[in-house]
């Protein structure tokens, strides 16, 4: 994707999907190369089986669904969440062999920015989901995570 296309491509989203109300923007990088849209999928709860390519629309036909938008970008995979924060609560998970950040925000004022390295979440500031700010953590295990629906461009 040329870099005209790709600034076509996220003006569209941001216009056409309100963004500027509630989304989530994570970009996942591995230190020892280009990371895949599957283990991206796989390590938010996924499966790398139900990556699927859909225009924006269907992907919100199954409202029980959690839905993350994956696109490679070079050799990182960005994360895009209409009104959710998966990706924002998983940094350790997603900064596995790399680096993972993102940023959270939504209608009522909730915001967080946040990183992780090598599994260990390095900071995170704001107002939400994580409650107050924290840093040097590391998650003891994967524990159960929502179910996932991914897309990919």
């Amino acid at each position: 994707m040329s870099d005209d296309e790709t600034i076509a491509y996220y003006d569209e989203i941001l216009h056409a999907r309100q963004l500027n109300e509630a989304m989530c923007w994570t970009v996942v990088e591995s230190v020892d190369g280009p990371i895949t849209l599957e283990t991206v999928a796989e390590r938010l709860g996924g499966s790398s089986s139900g990556i699927e390519e859909l225009p924006w629309d269907a992907a919100y036909q199954d409202d029980d669904q959690h839905v993350a938008h994956l696109v490679k970008v070079g050799p990182a995979v960005g994360v895009i969440e209409i009104n959710g924060y998966q990706g924002s609560h998983m940094l350790e998970y997603l900064s596995e062999g790399g680096r993972a950040h993102s940023a959270f925000w939504n209608i009522n004022a909730l915001s967080s920015l946040g990183c992780a390295a090598l599994g260990h979440l390095l900071d995170v500031r704001g107002t939400a989901p994580h409650g107050p700010h924290r840093h040097g953590r590391r998650r003891s295990g994967r524990g159960t995570r929502p179910p996932l629906r991914s897309e990919s461009r």
